[in-house]
C-alpha cells in the first residue's frame, strides 16, 4: 500500500523521539508490576466465583433437602429464641394473667 506524496526516504527523515533507555527500563518495570497485579485479580476472581458457586450450591442443597415447609421452627429454631424472647406458648400460658390489653393507635 502506497501513500501518496510519501516515501521511504521522506519517512527517514522525520525525526522520531526515542525515550532514554533508564526511561524504557522504567516503563518496562512498571508495566511488568502491573501485569503481575492482574494476575494476581485474576486468580483472586476466579477463586471468588468458586467459592460464590459452592455457597449457592449448598444454599440449595440445603433448601431442597429439607423436607418440612418454611414453618415456625424451620432450620434455626423457634422464631423468638434469638431474641431473648419467651416462646408464644410458653408466654401465653404462664403469662396469660399479667399481659397488658392491646390498645388501638389513632389512625391519623
Amino acid at each position: 500500500m502506497k501513500v501518496r506524496h510519501t516515501s521511504p526516504s521522506r519517512i527517514l527523515k522525520v525525526p522520531f523521539p526515542i525515550c532514554s533507555l533508564s526511561e524504557q527500563r522504567r516503563i518496562v518495570a512498571k508495566v511488568d508490576r502491573l501485569m503481575k497485579l492482574i494476575d494476581d485479580l485474576e486468580t483472586q476472581l476466579a477463586a471468588s466465583r468458586v467459592k460464590a458457586a459452592n455457597l449457592l450450591s449448598a444454599v440449595i442443597a440445603e433448601l431442597t433437602n429439607r423436607t418440612e415447609s418454611f414453618g415456625r421452627e424451620w432450620h434455626f429454631g423457634p422464631r423468638n429464641s434469638h431474641f431473648g424472647l419467651k416462646s408464644a406458648r410458653k408466654r401465653s400460658s404462664q403469662e396469660s394473667s399479667s399481659a397488658e390489653p392491646l390498645r388501638k393507635l389513632p389512625l391519623s
